[in-house]
């Protein structure tokens, strides 16, 4: 942690259906000298993607959407990209960044603390012509839904808005409701109003020798990567996940449910082709010379990673106060450390 300038870091080692090691180690806030624990809520930022996947499954498991429908079929306003005649973007394209949806980070700001602009009002301001955020240019791409990819953050903020559209439940407390408060995830929120700001890990910058605070932030489209928990609690989510949806005795989704969000939705290619490890927002690849699945995550201040291993069920996570680019190849160094000591037990 010295070596990386890591204010921060929390870690956990999962198998399924149980968590069988956290770690706290460094500050959470340099200015109060606040010790991180086991319970101190760090933002996740992407891995934040992973709670709306399983959000959604919930949905689609209450017949109250699914991944095949068009999601002009689900939304209160009409979307239609200007690039592409008569598409149809499906609720799998969202989820999958292969919807056409593009990122225009002009018109994604951050505000301090919580946005004041609500999930539906934002999303139709970007989305639809005439809104205050509408780009015809930077808005979309040029490309058939399905059929090329590019990550997106405000295609999986629409995709959380499909949820709080189709159970006419607002998204923070669906997931509240059918995720958080059944596998007693105290201390995890989708905005900072949830907690006592002054307990929530600082983001930091580190800048020649010394650490700037960012401030606690926000923004509207929320479902992409603004999730707040502590290692204990995302570490019992992902436990959760590896279990086929339960623990102990609580459930958040059947076991066909996992493997259908575990399953690529979409096959076709185009241009580029479509990543055939990408899921419902989860996605595979390699951690440490290993397979696993999982996400990452990265905002100002942020770098997270939460992964498990479908070979032996084994999963680590990672969450830290302060940016990639600090952090360097330490994250990748105390993954394989983790790895390597839960293999040997």
């Amino acid at each position: 942690m010295a070596d990386a300038h890591i204010p921060g870091l929390a870690v956990a080692v999962t198998l399924p259906g149980e968590v069988i090691w956290t770690g706290a180690y460094g500050l959470a806030n340099l200015d109060s000298a606040l010790p991180v624990t086991p319970d101190t809520p760090f933002m996740l930022a992407s891995v934040s993607k992973t709670v709306t996947g399983v959000a959604i499954m919930h949905a689609s498991e209450e017949n109250t959407l699914s991944l095949d429908q068009d999601i002009n079929t689900l939304l209160p306003f009409t979307i239609d990209n200007p690039k592409v005649d008569e598409e149809t973007i499906e609720l799998r394209h969202l989820v999958t960044h292969t919807s056409g949806i593009q990122d225009n980070w002009n018109n994604m700001p951050y505000f301090d603390g919580d946005s004041e602009i609500t999930l539906g009002d934002y999303l139709e301001g970007y989305l639809v012509e005439g809104g205050s955020s509408y780009s015809p240019n930077k808005n979309y791409y040029n490309y058939e839904p399905g059929t090329d990819s590019d990550y997106g953050n405000i295609a999986t903020a629409l995709a959380g808005y499909v949820v709080e559209a189709t159970t006419n439940t607002p998204f923070d407390d669906y997931c509240d409701d059918n995720i958080f408060d059944v596998l007693g995830m105290d201390n995890t929120g989708w905005h900072l109003e949830d907690f006592d700001a002054t307990t929530v890990a600082m983001p930091y910058k580190y800048n020649s020798g010394d650490f700037v605070a960012y401030g606690h932030y926000g923004y509207s489209d929320y479902p992409s990567g603004q999730l707040r928990s502590s290692i204990s609690d995302i570490a019992r989510f992902l436990a959760t996940i590896s279990n086929d949806g339960s623990y102990g005795t609580d459930r958040i989704l059947q076991p066909e449910t996992v493997v259908e969000m575990l399953t690529p939705p979409v096959t076709s290619t185009g241009q580029r082709s479509v990543d055939l490890g990408q899921y419902v927002f989860w996605y595979r690849t390699s951690i440490a010379e290993r397979a696993v699945i999982g996400h990452n995550g990265g905002d100002e201040g942020v770098a997270t990673e939460m992964v498990f291993s479908p070979d032996t069920g084994i999963g680590v996570i990672i969450l830290i106060n302060t940016d990639w680019h600090t952090v360097g190849d330490a994250a990748s160094e105390i993954q394989n450390l983790l790895f390597n000591r839960a293999e040997s037990l």
